[in-house]
């Protein structure tokens, strides 16, 4: 069980993204954009927000946005248990030229392994009909395909709306 990771030097390499879990879906994020992990902890929902932002949530001090990575990427909603990890990440805010700390409520984590970057594959082209730019690239582990994620984009406010 995670209560909390400080900062934390899951790999050495600048290129160890953590896996996590949806379901059956495996992706995975760049550790050097994680602040900590910890268990679900309740939120304060605000009104007129799009299903994925399960609401604000006080850290330290900060208010802190959560959201939720699996009906961000319009997967099957599942209720967060015991083993639901919120994910505080870095994000860069292009668009304001800030940083900003925001959650990522996900199923589980698994592990953090170092990925090369001539390994990872380009995401596919879907057209106009699918927004892909939140997708970094694919790369295979253990015989499963793992989506890497780009949290900049995810977390960017053109594609919140």
């Amino acid at each position: 069980m995670i209560e909390e990771l400080n900062a934390p030097p899951l790999c050495s390499t600048s290129d160890a993204y953590l896996i996590l879990n949806l379901g059956e879906a495996v992706f995975g994020i760049e550790v050097s954009k994680i602040i900590e992990m910890r268990n679900w902890l309740a939120v304060t929902r605000l009104p007129k927000t799009p299903d994925y932002v399960c609401g604000l949530r006080n850290v330290r001090g900060n208010i802190v946005p959560i959201m939720d990575l699996r009906q961000r990427l319009a997967l099957a909603k599942k209720a967060h248990d015991k083993t639901t990890v919120v994910i505080l990440l870095q994000v860069n805010d292009k668009a304001r030229q800030t940083t900003k700390v925001m959650g990522l409520a996900v199923d589980a984590v698994s592990d953090a392994l170092p990925i090369a970057s001539n390994s990872i594959k380009a995401a596919p082209d879907f057209g106009q009909q699918l927004n892909t730019s939140y997708i970094k690239g694919l790369s295979e582990i253990n015989g499963n395909l793992v989506t890497l994620l780009d949290t900049d984009m995810l977390f960017s406010i053109d594609a919140l709306v």
